[in-house]
């Protein structure tokens, strides 16, 4: 109810979930998928490093998709509304390279026994 009477537009707040979303979930789900490689710990770090650079950000951006940023915003004369897309990079950065450090190759006995589980099913 605060942040519904802080913001005119609403639909500002929504987006901003749907960002928030992406930047912590979407993109994880998606290394996961489609990398070998992904680790749980690049995933993590995706959720919790994405979460928190959309809102940094969100804070220090004085326009969110065209409307002014009337809920918190800490004026500066860095961060302008072109930096909207970068925690979605910034995640997926910091997913790759935390999957790359914290990755370990399974060990022949370990992938006989994922093996024989799968055959089990």
């Amino acid at each position: 109810m605060f942040f519904a009477i802080q913001i005119p537009q609403t639909g500002v707040l929504l987006l901003l979930a749907f960002d928030l979303g992406f930047a912590g979930l979407v993109i994880p789900l998606t290394e996961g998928l489609f990398w070998s490689r992904a680790t749980w710990q690049g995933a993590l770090s995706c959720i919790i490093v994405g979460s928190l650079a959309r809102l940094t950000l969100f804070a220090l951006m004085p326009t969110m998709f065209g409307v002014d940023n009337t809920l918190l915003y800490i004026p500066n004369p860095l961060v302008t509304p072109d930096f909207d897309g970068f925690p979605r990079l910034i995640s997926g950065l910091i997913s790759l390279v935390v999957s790359h450090f914290t990755y370990e190759p399974l060990r022949p006995e370990q992938a006989l026994s994922v093996q024989e589980r799968v055959q089990a099913l």
